[in-house]
């Protein structure tokens, strides 16, 4: 009789495992797991419209409260800036800089944003953290 309980234990562990699989899979592993999780402070330091012919397009400066954002971190923060933007461009140009960056330098981070989504997002080689915190060109 034990040896059944436990039978039935582990064949409906597997199945719970596998039923979560599926889900994740369905939805995806990014939006099943981070559609709750808090967008990291930023503000938008300007905006600039620089559309050409049919194409509307914009690029906004952002600057991120953390001095280590990760990629996923600046992902949340490019599509909160999409989505809170007046106009409905055709593609967003996401400049990040870290605490103590000035908007004169070169970004800590670049995300293209279209009405799908983030597109590309990548860290600019020429922007580095020292040990101590400062950002050096």
């Amino acid at each position: 009789m034990a040896d059944q309980a436990r039978s039935r234990i582990s064949v409906l562990g597997i199945l719970l495992a596998l039923i979560l699989i599926v889900v994740i899979g369905w939805f995806g592993y990014t939006t099943f797991f981070t559609q709750n999780a808090p967008i990291p402070p930023y503000h938008v330091i300007s905006t600039s419209d620089i559309s050409a012919g049919d194409v509307s397009q914009a690029v906004v400066d952002v600057s991120v409260e953390s001095q280590t954002p990760s990629l996923e971190d600046l992902s949340m923060v490019a599509l909160q800036v999409w989505k809170d933007q007046e106009v409905e461009w055709d593609q967003l140009t996401v400049f990040f800089y870290l605490p103590g960056m000035s908007t004169d330098d070169e970004a800590y981070a670049v995300a293209d944003v279209d009405p799908d989504g983030v597109q590309s997002i990548h860290l600019i080689r020429g922007a580095a953290l020292q040990p101590d915190g400062a950002v050096t060109q």
